[in-house]
């Protein structure tokens, strides 16, 4: 999926045009030996890794790369330290920082580095890259904005169209299905076996920008989104249970409308109603007063699961998703 993703959007001549820019911005800055501010802004992790290597690939001067982890709190002591242990007494030609948005207090890190401003300057006679997507570029003009006006020009932003959006929400789902099918009833109701916090937060964030630009999904693909969206969140089942919920109202909606319903759209519905069938497992031992009620439930989403994909033909999958049924059978004697 992410190759594919990485090799139809490099060839984009647009989104290439502008990463020839920047590199000569960053060629151009690195000639003078001058401290050069460039602000690159990209809203999805996985493409702008891909975008980095790139850049790396075209651009003439060689970039020493800093990446933010989640416990850094200064920027430019980090930046300082990381050149001095890597690479001694010599200086970089060019730097690149990515990763503020995993920062835990970006809005201190940032207020920190704008106040101690003038050792960007003093020390890095280089061009500094930073990455930045918007929810952190938006920190940055309220927490340094002086060290934001220091940028070179407007920020070079790496948009996606809305196709692309669209086709890679569409990659992302189809990998969390079929790692959940994969995995599945011993993959219960944790996500770790299913996409990494990276994908997850990229799929929220391609949701949230077709949302600001008031397109729509396809109802199947809206259906999957609150599904995949459902399991990242697997210590708040009350949460999780208003994904499945929207999610089996868009399959219901969906399956009704054709007579010989698409095998997909069935497989696809039949793992959203195991997982509620779950949910409802786990609320029974969570709740010993009404566990039979729980159980009974749990009964019945896993019935209409199976049912599901017995219709799409697919015997390997009941006998993948069998044992909960089971269980909580036993559990109702």
């Amino acid at each position: 999926m992410t190759n594919r993703y990485s090799q139809d959007h490099h060839q984009h001549p647009d989104h290439q045009q502008l990463l020839n820019k920047l590199a000569w911005v960053i060629e151009k800055g690195a000639s003078v030996k001058e401290f050069t501010l460039i602000f690159a802004h990209c809203n999805y992790t996985q493409w702008r890794d891909h975008l980095i290597q790139d850049l790396v690939e075209v651009c003439s001067v060689e970039i020493f790369q800093i990446g933010l982890t989640s416990e850094v709190t200064q920027l430019y002591s980090t930046i300082y330290s990381k050149i001095k242990s890597q690479l001694g007494q010599q200086p970089p030609q060019g730097i690149m920082v990515y990763g503020f948005e995993v920062v835990t207090d970006l809005e201190q890190l940032l207020k920190l580095a704008n106040r101690v401003r003038e050792e960007f300057r003093k020390q890095f006679h280089v061009p500094v890259l930073f990455w930045v997507d918007d929810r952190v570029y938006s920190q940055f003009l309220r927490s340094a904005r002086d060290l934001e006006s220091w940028g070179t020009g407007s920020i070079l932003d790496f948009q996606l169209s809305t196709p692309d959006v669209i086709k890679f929400i569409q990659q992302v789902i189809d990998l969390g299905f079929t790692q959940v099918l994969a995995a599945g009833a011993a993959g219960g109701l944790t996500h770790g076996q299913n996409l990494s916090n990276q994908q997850l937060a990229d799929l929220r964030r391609a949701r949230q920008d077709l949302q600001h630009r008031q397109v729509r999904l396809a109802p199947d693909l809206e259906a999957s989104v609150e599904f995949i969206l459902g399991r990242e969140i697997p210590n708040d089942p009350n949460q999780s249970q208003q994904h499945y919920q929207r999610s089996l109202d868009l399959w219901e909606d969906i399956l009704g409308a054709y007579p010989s319903p698409n095998p997909e759209h069935l497989i696809r519905s039949g793992c959203v109603l195991f997982h509620m069938g779950l949910l409802y497992r786990t609320y029974a031992t969570q709740d010993r007063n009404q566990d039979q009620q729980h159980y009974l439930r749990a009964r019945d989403y896993f019935v209409r699961s199976h049912y599901c994909f017995e219709q799409a033909k697919r015997p390997d999958l009941v006998a993948k998703f069998i044992n909960p049924l089971g269980e909580s059978l036993q559990r109702l004697e």
